[in-house]
């Protein structure tokens, strides 16, 4: 709530002073943080709690399943295998590009990308080519029907990044940005960014779904990314 734009709101909701509040999904409130304590990790401590129980008590209805349904489970993170090509993604994702009305820069941070992705390269991705890419994203998810087109070859080429262990560089804010891409393809990808007005493609689900359990799979990145997922 913005307590100086939004006086009566802050009012209606008993609100203030700036802080965090963790409610349920029926609107019951778990707790309630204050900025500072937010800033001093207590919000993400609380929300890895939360992760850890619901896991817990997930842990024996997975059992049942896995017992009903023999080898419907993993016990490791299963990810899809990509072709190595990447040239079929470049031509049509530069092609969507075009017709979509991106920039040279715009393109060229997608085309420096799609290098990075390539098997035998181990070369991180740029921070600015990966901000680059969020952008795009989120773009391309306002643009309606203008821009289903490109948001395929975008959400490939992040998920792609992500299996490629392409967004783990040590550049100055490297992990910020894969927080941006994350979010943007998350938000793009389930149709956060089009405010709910009409579901989103099943591509466009599945390709955002791996693109999260390609980041998972990395043990450097889950943990970190928790409280990216969870805003998403």
């Amino acid at each position: 709530v913005d307590m100086k734009a939004a006086p009566e709101v802050a009012a209606w909701a008993s609100v203030s002073a700036p802080g965090v509040r963790l409610l349920q999904a029926d609107g019951v409130q778990l707790e309630h943080f204050p900025a500072a304590d937010v800033g001093r990790g207590a919000l993400h401590k609380k929300v890895l709690t939360l992760t850890t129980l619901t896991a817990r008590a997930a842990e024996p209805k997975l059992e049942a399943l896995a017992s009903r349904f023999p080898k419907a489970l993993h016990s490791e993170p299963y990810i899809i295998p990509l072709k190595d090509d990447v040239a079929k993604m470049r031509q049509h994702g530069l092609e969507a590009l075009t017709s979509f009305g991106a920039s040279s820069e715009e393109e060229e941070a997608f085309g420096a990308l799609c290098d990075a992705c390539k098997p035998g390269v181990g070369r991180a991705a740029r921070v600015r080519h990966v901000a680059a890419l969020a952008r795009l994203l989120r773009i391309a998810a306002a643009g309606g029907a203008h821009g289903v087109g490109v948001l395929v070859p975008l959400l490939d080429l992040s998920r792609r990044l992500a299996a490629a262990k392409a967004l783990e560089g040590s550049e100055a804010g490297a992990h910020e940005a894969l927080e941006l891409l994350l979010d943007a393809a998350l938000s793009s990808g389930l149709g956060s960014d089009t405010g709910g007005a009409s579901a989103p493609p099943p591509t466009h689900c599945m390709l955002a779904l791996q693109c999260l359990a390609n980041c998972f799979a990395q043990p450097l990145l889950g943990e970190a990314l928790l409280p990216t997922v969870g805003q998403a």
